[in-house]
């Protein structure tokens, strides 16, 4: 995923931030589907399901993708290196994928991505090509403003006919003062 910069010039979207206004628009299914494609053509890719209010990456994945705990038990570790990152995370053979995703919703998942998210993804960038996280409607939580300081690049996903345009205007809005760059909407 490379994105345009100013100029012309092209740089490295390694972190991707998939999002929606509201629940239900398809932002876990595109995430998914995203990650997959890449890990198919031989890169390194991490899915990470970062909604931990709402995780939905098991019920699309399966229970394969659950590694041995999910993003909340990680995020509460003293120590966050590489090692106790892999660890923690499932890896599937038949489709080359590495996933950190959670099971049971999360009561206190402001505060621990707030705290936590910007150590993970530092491990993640040494050893990962591409980090794809499928984040909380940026419309119903601060959480996914935290994601989007961490990431390079915000995808937002727009079902037909469920938000009104003044709400996605207002999230692009809000999703382009933040430090990672607006990409686009995916219908």
């Amino acid at each position: 995923v490379e994105q345009t910069a100013e100029l012309g010039a092209t740089r490295q979207c390694q972190v991707l931030l998939v999002t929606s206004v509201t629940a239900g628009e398809g932002k876990s299914t595109v995430a998914s589907n995203l990650a997959l494609s890449l890990a198919k053509k031989h890169r390194a890719v991490m899915l990470i399901d970062a909604d931990l209010r709402n995780p939905t990456q098991i019920r699309i994945l399966g229970r394969k993708a659950m590694g041995k705990q999910g993003l909340e038990h990680l995020l509460q570790e003293e120590s966050l290196d590489e090692y106790r990152v892999m660890e923690a995370a499932a890896y599937d053979e038949a489709t080359n994928l590495v996933t950190i995703i959670s099971e049971e919703p999360c009561r206190n998942a402001g505060k621990l991505l707030s705290s936590q998210i910007g150590r993970l993804m530092s491990v993640l960038r040494k050893t990962m090509d591409y980090i794809i996280v499928d984040s909380p409607p940026v419309g119903m939580f601060a959480d996914g403003d935290v994601l989007a300081d961490v990431a390079d690049g915000v995808l937002l996903v727009v079902r037909q006919d469920v938000v009104s345009a003044c709400d996605i205007n207002d999230a692009a809005d809000a999703i382009s003062q933040g430090r990672a760059a607006f990409l686009g909407c995916v219908l």
